[in-house]
């Protein structure tokens, strides 16, 4: 049987407890110690961002880091598995050296389920891709080009990119509306 201490060097039974010094005590005790505790977070293993927010996540993950979303600012996404990729885009000219991560592996790092993703950009440009689609296409977050960050004047902070380069004869048409800049947003369905 649990023993508890109220006031003297007595010890009471856990009625005796509340009879003694009251149901306020038992109730400020149970705060107390309630309020101790560090809430569980089992799955949730991602640091916080310390800097500026440059993208915030939401819906079906299973790895969070502010209550029911996954933030991140550049260090945060800079600490996860980094990828480069050399390639000519349809809105630039030039080939350039993208670093960033694979969209495959951001998935896994916040333990994204679903089958769709909402990419949403700084400018409200929002749409809806099929993750398969993404992955199978090489998908890249990128957050420098050319070993530079990326300012919002250049597409940036963050730019979902593909290697065209790597296969000029397919039709990246249908892609090329997934390859969000600005992006700062996205919900996993």
């Amino acid at each position: 049987m649990a023993r508890l201490v109220c006031k003297k060097t007595v010890e009471f039974t856990a009625f005796r407890f509340v009879q003694v010094c009251g149901v306020r005590a038992v109730i400020m005790l149970v705060l107390l110690v309630v309020g101790s505790v560090e809430p569980t977070r089992a799955a949730s293993n991602l640091p916080s961002p310390e800097g500026p927010v440059v993208l915030s996540i939401t819906g079906s993950i299973s790895k969070t880091n502010n209550a029911k979303s996954a933030e991140f600012d550049m260090a945060v996404l800079e600490a996860l598995p980094v990828s480069t990729m050399e390639t000519e885009t349809p809105f630039s000219k030039g080939e350039y050296v993208f670093t960033g991560v694979q969209f495959s592996d951001f998935m896994s790092h916040i333990g994204a389920s679903g089958t769709q993703v909402e990419l949403i950009a700084l400018n409200d440009y929002r749409v809806n891709a099929d993750l398969d689609q993404l992955i199978e296409h090489g998908a890249m977050i990128a957050y420098k080009r050319d070993d530079a960050y990326m300012s919002i004047r250049d597409k940036g902070p963050l730019w979902i990119v593909f290697p065209w380069s790597d296969d000029p004869g397919r039709n990246w048409e249908s892609l090329n509306v997934l390859s969000v800049w600005l992006l700062h947003e996205a919900h996993f369905k």
